[in-house]
């Protein structure tokens, strides 16, 4: 009976230590261009967007960013960055290297994960446990949020609200569209999609937000802060 106990004592222990042990990273160029990600001797190839990196220990970890540029030899394989990141324990890591080819850290969230998977169909034999995660707002989460913008009387009281979701949760640039839409003035739609830039979950996707401003200007001044951060 008592080595029955220690047993389960013992299995929950492991569990409830491999179920805080795995971290994600996630990185985009400032300009949502395509690049190579080498993380620990891992490469993965992206042509726009973000690459996110799973499973990822708590520690350092040597990061190579890649991106082939057009020179008047053709294209040639230059190194953007190479150095360490440390990342937390079971945390999702949001970064961004800017265009003076620096990593900058713009989020971390806590994992909470859906259920816990063990991975013992792999037909190539690596049984690592991983996580479900669930990206984003669901479908009643978001409409809920459209609804008590759309309800308040004022702009700044939107746009107080629509940062408060965009600051705890990974919006879609459909969202963030459809948030937009659901303000009055060009200049709060402008800063709310400023604001939701950084943490967006589709990067590659943003230009469907221009579909919410009335004038050009509007969509050029997005457009410079996207090329700068």
């Amino acid at each position: 009976m008592k080595k029955s106990l220690l047993f389960i004592v013992f299995a929950l222990f492991m569990f409830k230590s491999n179920f805080a042990a795995y971290s994600t990273f996630s990185l985009r160029l400032f300009d949502n261009s395509g690049f190579v990600l080498i993380v620990d001797n891992m490469r993965q190839i992206n042509q726009t967007g973000e690459i996110t990196v799973r499973n990822l220990t708590q520690g350092n970890h040597d990061i190579q960013v890649i991106k082939k540029i057009h020179s008047n030899q053709g294209l040639i394989k230059t190194v953007l960055y190479s150095g360490i990141i440390f990342i937390p324990k079971n945390m999702k890591v949001f970064a961004v290297l800017t265009k003076f080819n620096f990593i900058k850290v713009i989020n971390q969230i806590p994992i909470q994960p859906d259920y816990f998977v063990g991975d013992e169909d792999n037909c190539h034999g690596n049984h690592d446990n991983y996580y479900v995660e669930e990206y984003g707002m669901n479908a009643n989460e978001f409409n809920n949020l459209k609804m008590l913008v759309s309800n308040s009387s004022f702009d700044d009281s939107k746009l107080t609200i629509a940062k408060q979701a965009a600051s705890s949760n990974r919006l879609r640039s459909q969202q963030v569209l459809e948030l937009m839409n659901s303000m009055t003035f060009e200049a709060t739609k402008l800063e709310f999609a400023k604001f939701a830039y950084r943490n967006v979950l589709d990067p590659k996707n943003f230009y469907i937000v221009n579909q919410g401003f009335a004038f050009s200007s509007s969509i050029d001044e997005l457009n410079r802060f996207i090329v700068c951060n």
